[in-house]
């Protein structure tokens, strides 16, 4: 039997011929080919840099985020108001799964709140709604997918939002409904707070009312939220359904 080593001493000639691939010559000339056609090897174009030497030019990296490379949910929008009512339509652009969704959002100083009020879908229920604090204070709706690496997404949104704290009142009228925006303050008193009124409207100008209520304590920064329907038969405030109903005493 026959073993052969090869120790490190051993001697390695450095003009040594290291047989690339077999070779013929295509298209031959009188003195010469002009093509060679290997027999196993493929060549490609490539690009040899001879040096590293970084050419710096402007720095546009704060213009983009690896986010998509690690996110499983995506960032709807800060949330800046204190109030803001969403209606929300999600669709899948390669099967038209729809989802619609309903939310209202209340934030303090240190907290942000979401309230769903509906959620319906097609076939399937493409995601969920949540909100986020980053260590920064900035609080952000998001909306996490079920699908998060598979499905794509189409969202589209109409937001409703207080963009004032002046006192005031606006309406707008749509056929034979008044759409009408309030902000109003109320004051207090050594013995509490004094009885004001939001909204007036003629008895014979009037049968019924939807309202959705923002309180805010402007000194503790508290926050109640109703949602309200009134019907007026045209002689009593016959039926008052208090909706939605949320409380918050984190200061």
């Amino acid at each position: 039997m026959l073993v052969i080593v090869l120790e490190l001493n051993d001697k390695q000639r450095v003009d040594a011929i290291n047989n690339f691939d077999f070779a013929r010559d295509f298209d031959t000339r009188v003195n010469g080919s002009k093509f060679l056609t290997f027999k196993n090897r493929t060549l490609t174009d490539f690009t040899r840099c001879k040096t590293n030497r970084v050419l710096l030019h402007d720095d546009i990296s704060e213009n983009f985020s690896s986010d998509g490379f690690e996110s499983t949910n995506t960032v709807i929008e800060p949330l800046i108001e204190d109030f803001a009512n969403y209606l929300v339509q999600i669709v899948d652009p390669d099967t038209f799964d729809t989802q619609f969704t309903e939310l209202v959002t209340l934030t303090t100083e240190s907290n942000a709140f979401i309230l769903e009020k509906t959620t319906d879908f097609t076939t399937v229920k493409l995601g969920d709604f949540n909100t986020e604090i980053l260590a920064s204070g900035t609080k952000n709706l998001v909306f996490e997918p079920t699908e998060k690496f598979i499905k794509d997404h189409d969202i589209k949104l109409l937001k409703i939002d207080f963009n004032t704290d002046l006192i005031g009142i606006g309406t707008n009228g749509i056929g034979s409904v008044d759409l009408t925006g309030v902000n109003a303050g109320v004051g207090s008193t050594t013995i509490g707070f004094t009885t004001s009124s939001i909204l007036e409207v003629p008895s014979y100008d009037f049968n019924s009312l939807y309202a959705t209520i923002f309180v805010q304590d402007s000194v503790t920064k508290e926050i109640n939220y109703n949602e309200v329907i009134v019907d007026f038969d045209g002689n009593w405030y016959n039926n008052c359904w208090n909706l939605h109903w949320y409380k918050n005493r984190i200061k």
